[in-house]
């Protein structure tokens, strides 16, 4: 993985807002008021069941710090999506977070990054994630050293990417394993038309338009 993200740091001339005391189970974080922090766009399209992470929370609090950057419009939430918004439900209004320095482009990286991490993505938003990162990279081989993965996988996630903007319905169930070997095969839009349902002229034009 690549090595050049930037560290975290919690200088309080870094932030415009107040912070806080150490944390007790993070002694690098400080704390902060949950409204304070600005959900920017996340590469998850649905955070999933948070009935578990919340109780947890109710328990035990934020274990792990949450990651923020400071922007133009303040506080943006870098990781821990889930974690901050169990934390408003469990009723939480402080947090502990971790300031860490970078850029929209490296704040894009590092969401993506922690996502495929923790395997918290389903397969179509992971290679949604990737191909929007391509847009912010040189080649491919620069974007696979920023995740920690292959030429092959960012390659494989390209291709893959037309089939879900092709049918968002048809493949929001499938495994990126299954998205991959729909992307590989010979005639991906026959395989799209048995999915869908649509015939294959139908599933040829969005296939096209995916394309452009």
């Amino acid at each position: 993985m690549s090595k050049r993200i930037l560290r975290p740091t919690v200088s309080q001339s870094d932030i415009d807002v107040p912070l806080k005391g150490q944390v007790t189970r993070d002694h690098s974080a400080l704390v902060i008021g949950v409204d304070a922090i600005k959900i920017g766009a996340n590469v998850r399209t649905d955070l999933g069941d948070l009935e578990e992470l919340t109780s947890s929370v109710i328990e035990h609090g934020i274990v792990q710090a949450i990651s923020v950057a400071r922007t133009p419009h303040g506080l943006e939430l870098v990781t821990g999506h889930r974690r901050l918004e169990a934390a408003k439900r469990a009723g939480l209004t402080e947090v502990p977070v971790r300031v860490v320095n970078a850029d929209e482009n490296q704040i894009a990286v590092l969401r993506l990054v922690e996502n495929i991490q923790r395997e918290d993505l389903s397969g179509p938003d992971e290679i949604l994630a990737v191909a929007k990162l391509s847009t912010i990279f040189p080649d491919q081989v620069q974007l696979a050293k920023a995740i920690g993965k292959s030429k092959s996988y960012v390659s494989r996630c390209l291709k893959a990417a037309q089939i879900v903007r092709s049918s968002k319905v048809a493949t929001s169930q499938l495994s990126k394993s299954a998205l991959f070997e729909i992307a590989d095969s010979t005639d991906p839009t026959n395989a799209l038309a048995l999915l869908s349902g649509e015939t294959k002229p139908t599933v040829c034009a969005k296939y096209e338009t995916a394309l452009s």
